[in-house]
């Protein structure tokens, strides 16, 4: 499981994510006819993943576009009160002009994705440092109508769905998003694309009956 991993950065309060469970290498899935019955996952938890599962959970959280936002609107806005003060004073000059208008449309237009990689190198580095290793690895996560409990070389977790809060399900990955920057990434290369699709529908529909 990825739980919260925080941090700062000058002005910045940077989210990721922690790896407190572990996950595994092999697959398995158990499809039963009656989908009140568990169903269990085997899959494994890597590097790339905990980015990936960062970089979702950056795409999606309100909170981050906002902190993204007002850093990209920080400088242009400053920018303009020098130009306003140099308006006042000296009057209107087009080489002061076109100097403050290109650095800020440049700023809002190229930030954005400077701020992005920003983020992402500081979560690589924190995820490099330190023991945090040991949190990459097997896990087996089992699914059923009381919630989520997974199992790992860190330890057992089990959560209610109710705090699920999402689940999506792309090209390259199963994420379960639990409440705040938590949850399991788990790759389709793992489990096969059909497995990883019934256990999207089983887990959305048993998260919709809590919502």
């Amino acid at each position: 499981m990825i739980p919260n991993l925080t941090g700062c950065h000058s002005y910045h309060a940077f989210f990721a994510v922690d790896v407190l469970d572990a996950i595994g290498s092999h697959q398995e899935l158990n499809l039963l006819p009656n989908d009140t019955l568990p169903m269990t996952l085997h899959f494994q938890m890597r590097r790339e993943d905990v980015l990936a599962f960062n970089r979702e959970y950056h795409a999606a959280s309100p909170t981050y576009q906002r902190m993204r936002t007002r850093v990209r609107l920080m400088l242009p806005l400053v920018l303009l009160c020098f130009s306003l003060y140099a308006l006042a004073t000296d009057g209107f000059n087009w080489v002061t002009t076109i100097f403050y208008l290109g650095v800020s449309v440049l700023w809002y237009f190229l930030y954005p994705a400077l701020f992005d990689r920003r983020v992402q190198r500081y979560t690589e580095k924190f995820i490099d440092e330190g023991s945090f290793g040991r949190s990459l690895g097997p896990c087996e996560l089992t699914l059923s109508e009381s919630g989520l409990h997974s199992k790992s070389n860190m330890g057992e977790s089990t959560f209610p769905w109710s705090s699920v809060d999402r689940v999506l399900l792309t090209d390259s990955y199963l994420f379960i998003f639990l409440t705040g920057p938590m949850g399991y990434p788990i790759p389709l290369a793992d489990v096969g694309q059909d497995a990883a699709k019934a256990t999207y529908d089983y887990a959305l529909s048993h998260r919709l009956k809590t919502a």
